[in-house]
């Protein structure tokens, strides 16, 4: 992955750091870890044995202001959910900045790896005693993903 396709992939809404917060027996739910603890994705019940995650949906209008006043609703992810075909009932996504977030993680883990792998990589052509300019080049490109 190149630093652009890093830096493209979907980022969380919420800032972070999250931490899951609850209750055994109760509902357990991913949380901030600061401004009261407002809920990044909870869960409800949907029908007898089945419950979905939930998720904060915000007014585009207040995002433009603190944190803390951005209050939003929860919605349940099927109210959120992108069909594959209209007349299925198979969803594909759900239409929400932190459940994308969410689902792009192992994108993310991977990406990051993938950038420490370069990292090292240029630190070692350019750690070697007979670094050249060729050597600095090499390990831009290395940096850079074009290698």
């Amino acid at each position: 992955m190149t630093i652009d396709e890093i830096r493209a992939l979907p980022r969380p809404l919420i800032p972070g750091p999250w931490g899951w917060r609850g209750y055994i027996g109760g509902s357990i739910e991913l949380r901030t870890l600061h401004s009261g603890q407002f809920v990044v994705m909870g869960a409800r019940r949907a029908g007898m044995q089945q419950a979905q995650p939930t998720f904060q949906v915000y007014d585009p209008a207040r995002l433009d202001r603190p944190f803390r006043e951005w209050w939003g609703l929860m919605h349940r992810a099927d109210d959120l959910a992108v069909r594959e075909v209209p007349y299925r009932t198979d969803v594909v996504s759900i239409d929400n900045a932190d459940a994308t977030a969410l689902a792009a993680l192992p994108d993310h883990v991977a990406a990051v790896d993938d950038l420490l792998g370069r990292v090292e990589r240029a630190l070692a052509l350019l750690d070697d005693p007979r670094v050249t300019l060729d050597s600095v080049d090499e390990a831009r490109r290395v940096l850079r993903g074009e290698q």
